[in-house]
């Protein structure tokens, strides 16, 4: 028997489904314009009643994603053709997140999201190669400076979408976060069918996007065993120091909160530890507060270590396990010089 293929975790979010089948769309249909690579293997997936959802490639297949963008980008006329899109779109967009663009129905809502997932594929291809060192240092720094002009409005496109829904479709408010594109593009007269709408809720109990589907969590479960793949389990000894990279500096000692969601991100009291997946522009207030930064997620120019530098605090991204091994009241040394986390307490 062949040995199983591994899903690595990427990142988790909490989006909406509309938002990531976004971003399935965009690797499914236009990342291949830039690389010259098919993305197959990746999943969506949703675990439960909340709106986190994980992000998983196949490893092998991200090893080669990753080799093809820098054999892409390397060549500087591709990298100015990237960064020209990657550019133009962005202003198109940029108006839409200001409200300087209105979308008041759904042809709108199909225009923006058109545009939409064209644009990510150039989001995804410039914030990959920031971190890939085969590529040209000075090619990396012209796409930093994209990543740092557009990472504010990280959150902007989900949140149009579902402010939207809830306007234009009050009655189906409830369902906001489990609705595919398709699904909005067809509603007639702003009704949807009941087979639809009983379709859609069962979404809540958890659902994979996956090789074009959206698939209950045993169809899926089915589906990866059939196509010979497994999703990475990382094990790690309770006694163990955590190890992840260090975004910035420092040594210091605290108590952890465990930030799992957004809406607990306020329970963060001052000089307390914040151990989250991944932090976005919603984390503002809490990371001034933190003492020090952990993350699940993320390497030298995620969002929680430029804000880490930002503000001089000790900052350790990419643990993986972090929120897994620690929980809230955990007295722990953040050594940031080292990239060690070390239960005290």
């Amino acid at each position: 028997m062949l040995k199983p293929k591994v899903l690595t975790k990427l990142l988790t979010r909490e989006h909406s489904l509309f938002y990531f089948w976004a971003w399935h769309d965009s690797d499914a249909y236009f990342v291949k314009k830039w690389i010259d690579f098919d993305v197959k293997d990746n999943l969506f997936l949703k675990e439960n009643s909340s709106n986190k959802i994980s992000v998983w490639y196949e490893k092998e297949e991200l090893a080669r994603i990753y080799a093809a963008e820098v054999k892409k980008i390397n060549k500087p006329i591709e990298a100015k053709k990237l960064i020209k899109e990657f550019s133009a779109r962005w202003k198109v967009i940029l108006a839409y997140y200001q409200g300087k663009k209105k979308i008041n129905s759904i042809t709108d809502l199909k225009k923006f999201y058109q545009l939409w997932v064209r644009w990510w594929a150039t989001q995804a291809i410039v914030f990959d190669a920031i971190d890939l060192l085969k590529i040209p240092l000075a090619i990396r720094k012209q796409l930093l400076k994209l990543r740092e002009k557009t990472q504010e409005y990280g959150e902007a496109g989900d949140r149009l979408f579902v402010n939207f829904f809830t306007y234009y479709f009050p009655k189906y408010k409830i369902i906001a976060n489990l609705v595919t594109p398709a699904e909005v593009f067809s509603v007639q007269n702003k009704k949807f069918d009941s087979k639809t709408i009983n379709i859609i809720k069962k979404r809540s109990r958890g659902y994979g996007i996956f090789h074009h589907q959206i698939l209950t969590l045993p169809s899926l479960k089915k589906k990866l065993a059939d196509q010979n793949l497994t999703l990475e389990t990382i094990v790690q000894a309770q006694n163990q120091a955590i190890k992840g990279s260090v975004a910035f500096r420092g040594n210091v000692s605290g108590k952890v909160r465990i930030i799992r969601y957004k809406k607990d991100i306020n329970k963060l009291k001052v000089g307390e530890i914040l151990v989250t997946d991944m932090t976005s522009p919603d984390f503002i207030q809490a990371l001034k507060k933190a003492k020090a930064i952990i993350t699940n997620e993320g390497g030298l120019t995620c969002h929680a270590a430029i804000i880490a530098r930002e503000l001089k605090k000790p900052c350790i991204v990419g643990t993986k396990i972090a929120t897994q091994l620690l929980k809230t009241g955990d007295r722990v040394e953040v050594n940031a010089d080292l990239g060690l986390v070390k239960i005290l307490s």
